[in-house]
């Protein structure tokens, strides 16, 4: 008779955490990375090339309706009198040598290196990124962070009113105040502004401007 393996497994129960798989936190760790879009410090705006190729696109569809209608308005249903494309190149081809060929030609060449430029010219930065949480990310526009870091400062005490001007680099809040202002309120105004825009990917300076103004 064969020998029985009676060799025994580890058993792990409920109540020994310490022989528990620790599986589960790598797993957790990869789900916590997100989307990749979140690492992103920018979204980009619209090309500069936008609006020319949306033009271009509506000349496009003009051509098209031309090419039907001597399709079909022309040569199927016998209206040559009414032909656009055939006076036209007719026109053209009599056109002969004019004097304004050679300023013509240059300022296609002109305009087709603009177009270029235009074409390979990169989109500009739009949205900053902003960490609303843990593992949240929002984007902003400059004008939303501007807003915002207008009502901060509105919040600060002693500030009767506030605006403020937003780049990449700095962000410029110029606060009115009535009568007399504390020594440190542009000090405290600076720490509730940078504890807004610290939040930016950007990390841009705080710089503050108190302005002494009479209430109406």
């Amino acid at each position: 008779m064969a020998e029985a393996n009676t060799e025994a497994l580890p058993v792990i129960t409920q109540e020994d955490p310490a022989k528990a798989p620790a599986a589960q936190p790598e797993v957790a760790q990869q789900q916590r990375g997100g989307d990749a879009r979140v690492e992103k410090k920018f979204l980009k705006g619209n090309p500069a090339v936008r609006w020319l190729m949306i033009l271009f696109s509506l000349i496009l569809l003009a051509l098209a309706f031309v090419c039907g209608r001597e399709l079909w308005w022309v040569r199927r249903q016998d209206n040559e009198a009414q032909a656009w494309i055939r006076p036209a190149l007719d026109w053209v081809a009599n056109l002969g040598h004019q004097g304004w060929f050679f300023p013509a030609g240059i300022a296609i060449g002109v305009l087709g290196v603009v177009l270029l430029i235009l074409s390979l010219k990169p989109a500009p930065p739009k949205y900053v990124a902003s960490a609303a949480g843990v593992h949240t990310h929002v984007y902003m526009r400059p004008i939303d962070i501007a807003r915002r870091s207008t009502a901060v400062a509105q919040r600060v005490a002693g500030v009767y009113d506030a605006e403020t001007v937003v780049n990449r680099k700095a962000t410029k809040v110029t606060v009115n105040v009535t009568g007399s202002n504390a020594p440190d309120l542009a000090q405290r105004v600076q720490q509730e502004v940078q504890a807004h825009v610290g939040k930016l990917a950007t990390n841009p300076r705080v710089r503050v401007n108190v302005r002494k103004e009479d209430a109406e």
